[in-house]
């Protein structure tokens, strides 16, 4: 008797998770690279931005920077630190404690104005969301659906939930 409670249990535990992400603590997993959820957390607290939109420039970071990098306008960490101590973010307490997360972010924030003053920026930065947009992403629910249109994370409607306007 004992062991069928067990197997009861076992099945409504594996029914309850069917609908979880298969990359337990990963808020996105894209192309093979897995962007954490504390990664995400530690960003969006260090930048003051809403999860959704910081699990999305997190995922784009790297093929931005890379882009950057490939058309001779690279642009490493330091420099995002060095940006950061300049200014660039307006009053941050202390930039030395912005974790790897924002400064990623402020990459990519200076890779993408550094390709767009390029002559030929435009089509770069297009040819760079288009094969960003091929990826093979798998998003945690908890953060939302990718908007292909905006190429951001927004979150589905919550029909449940009723707004104060009603």
């Amino acid at each position: 008797m004992r062991l069928s409670k067990w197997v009861a249990v076992a099945a409504v535990a594996l029914v309850a998770t069917a609908g979880c992400s298969v990359h337990p603590g990963a808020a996105a997993v894209v192309d093979g690279r897995t962007i954490t959820q504390e990664y995400t957390q530690d960003a969006s607290e260090d930048l003051g931005l809403d999860a959704g939109r910081t699990l999305s420039l997190l995922i784009v970071a790297p093929y931005y920077v890379e882009m950057a990098e490939k058309n001779g306008v690279g642009v490493s960490a330091d420099d995002a630190r060095t940006a950061v101590q300049d200014g660039l973010l307006g009053e941050v307490a202390d930039p030395a404690l912005l974790g790897d997360g924002a400064i990623e972010i402020v990459q990519l924030v200076l890779a993408d104005q550094a390709v767009s003053a390029l002559p030929d920026g435009a089509q770069i930065r297009a040819d760079t969301d288009a094969r960003i947009s091929g990826l093979e992403m798998d998003i945690n629910p908890r953060y939302g659906e990718m908007d292909p249109a905006s190429g951001l994370i927004a979150r589905p409607p919550l029909p449940w939930i009723v707004s104060t306007d009603a």
